[in-house]
């Protein structure tokens, strides 16, 4: 769960465009990879001037070691004065210990005015629960932004990459207000290289939709599995549970399949 330089320029200019109060829920805790020097100067160029804060650096020591600040740092500067998050685990010391998989606590419906998903929703099993969990936080007047959320190039990542579609359309027929839409083309170098940002709404993509990024190549699928006596269908995974318990077992190689390929 990151928060980048590139997605930090969208989120100064939806700042801009409303100003940020209140309440963030982060979708896991969120590593800045930002100083607060950097940040401060790429504010200014958007428009947006930060609430002074007493900065503080990144959990995360090797972003704290070259000067990354805290989430805490990050969302108080854009004016949230309740900065909480939820995750799986305690891990990365998140506020609260949720799985999305399944409904939030009641108590905290109607909560945020933001709640920020920088990389989580791929990693959860059932998107729909996930979708109806935001909208219970969220107040009326709220925001959900999703920044960084994998659409393509991805694979094996987390269970799910995303077309823009499916967030334009749930969100429309859902009477959502959809503020801004981007598509986001970066390196493996998120951090540090710079992004191209394409205006997105529903039809702009149709040139590229069957083969038409990605040199032309595409990936597809193929699974075929047996059930037997033992088999269900309503047991909710979570990433990784197929690996075992083994965690210190080599990685697999890829292997090419000796077949020949038809055509």
């Amino acid at each position: 769960m990151a928060i980048t330089k590139g997605c930090t320029a969208l989120l100064l200019d939806e700042c801009r465009r409303s100003q940020f109060h209140g309440s963030v829920m982060q979708l896991g805790r969120h590593t800045i990879y930002l100083t607060m020097g950097a940040f401060q100067e790429q504010a200014s160029l958007h428009g947006v001037t930060l609430k002074a804060v007493s900065p503080t650096l990144s959990t995360v020591a090797p972003v704290a070691n070259i000067g990354g600040i805290s989430d805490v740092t990050y969302f108080s500067s854009l004016g949230l004065e309740t900065i909480e998050s939820c995750d799986i685990s305690d891990i990365d010391g998140a506020t609260y210990v949720l799985d999305l998989n399944r409904p939030v606590p009641e108590v905290l419906y109607n909560r945020y005015d933001l709640i920020i998903d920088s990389g989580t929703s791929e990693h959860i099993f059932d998107l729909p629960q996930v979708l109806r969990n935001l909208h219970s936080m969220l107040k009326v007047g709220g925001r959900i932004i999703f920044m960084f959320t994998p659409a393509t190039n991805f694979v094996d990542h987390g269970y799910y990459m995303f077309s823009p579609i499916l967030f334009y359309d749930y969100f429309t027929i859902n009477n959502y207000l959809i503020h801004s839409a981007f598509l986001i083309r970066h390196t493996v170098h998120f951090a540090d290289d710079p992004y191209e940002i394409i205006y997105y709404e529903p039809g702009v993509l149709d040139p590229f939709s069957y083969g038409g990024c990605c040199n032309g190549n595409m990936l597809s699928t193929w699974f075929c599995v047996e059930k037997t006596v033992s088999s269900t269908c309503d047991v909710i995974p979570q990433q990784g549970c197929s690996y075992g318990s083994d965690t210190t077992r080599a990685k697999p190689e890829l292997r090419l399949y000796s077949a020949p390929t038809y055509r």
